[in-house]
């Protein structure tokens, strides 16, 4: 099986990636990343504007809190999964400019690779160029439970809400739109009260292992269509978190609003093979 990947290479994908090359080698990785957008000219009358906006302080407030939010998130899930020493990949990983990614150079290069799974964890939205190239199947790994809650921050929205019973990650088709495709798995990784969304985020990281590997040893063996989404759901977008939410949240945690305990749970929409993991090592 000829596999190639395109991901943000966190700690959650290496630790997925790293649980595929001990069964499959991974033919290359592409790491995306996005170049800002160029501010636009304007007349100084409105940049004197811009300048004393509160809306844009208040934006950049909110850039920096979260910035410095994720990055202690993303060293605290690190530690969790890795300890002190995150793994190296064999593969070759080569970082490519979201807005390249659909274009014709690149689909050649995706073409040269021969892809028969093309695997997709943290990526720009891809077009039919590059989606038509795998002989099997383009999937997606999202971290939430499609169709109920995709986009971002899936993880944040349904502690907010209380709605415990749509935490975990979704393997699904690629398709057009923002984690839309026909599933092929989900899962949902224990829970307890003291949880927290970087606690849960680190839970992600085996549950998706273990779907992602049992499809990739189903891939050839039996039917991997999948079962469509009947319903759209609500798609998160990554401005749509305010620090409001967060402060509203803490205070319900304070209150008592927890997670309750529950066991992990997976559910799969194609016959999984007798010989497939099922489970992996987190350390």
């Amino acid at each position: 099986m000829n596999l190639v990947v395109i991901s943000t290479c966190n700690a959650i994908d290496l630790f997925i990636l790293r649980e595929i090359e001990k069964r499959w080698p991974i033919a290359r990785v592409f790491r995306p990343f996005w170049k800002g957008k160029p501010t636009p000219t304007s007349t100084a009358w409105r940049d004197r504007a811009i300048i004393l906006s509160p809306r844009r302080w208040m934006g950049k407030l909110r850039s920096a809190v979260y910035a410095v939010a994720d990055r202690r998130e993303d060293q605290f899930i690190e530690r969790q999964l890795f300890g002190s020493s995150p793994p190296t990949l064999r593969a070759p990983i080569e970082d490519l400019a979201a807005s390249e990614f659909n274009t014709a150079e690149t689909i050649e290069r995706f073409r040269a690779l021969k892809p028969d799974v093309l695997f997709v964890s943290g990526g720009p939205i891809l077009r039919e160029g590059i989606l038509s190239l795998p002989t099997t199947a383009a999937v997606n790994l999202h971290c939430g439970i499609a169709p109920a809650y995709r986009g971002m921050h899936t993880v944040f929205w349904p502690l907010y809400r209380g709605d415990y019973d749509h935490i975990g990650v979704t393997l699904h088709h690629v398709s057009r739109g923002i984690d839309t495709g026909r599933i092929l798995a989900r899962g949902y990784p224990a829970l307890e009260p003291s949880d927290t969304e970087a606690t849960i985020w680190a839970k992600l990281a085996p549950v998706a292992a273990i779907i992602v590997c049992r499809f990739l040893e189903a891939v050839g063996k039996t039917d991997l269509s999948g079962r469509p989404q009947k319903e759209m759901g609500e798609l998160f977008l990554a401005a749509g978190r305010k620090l409001r939410h967060d402060a509203v949240y803490r205070l319900r945690r304070f209150l008592g609003c927890r997670p309750p305990n529950r066991p992990e749970r997976i559910e799969s929409f194609f016959e999984i093979p007798q010989d497939t993991p099922v489970s992996v090592t987190e350390n």
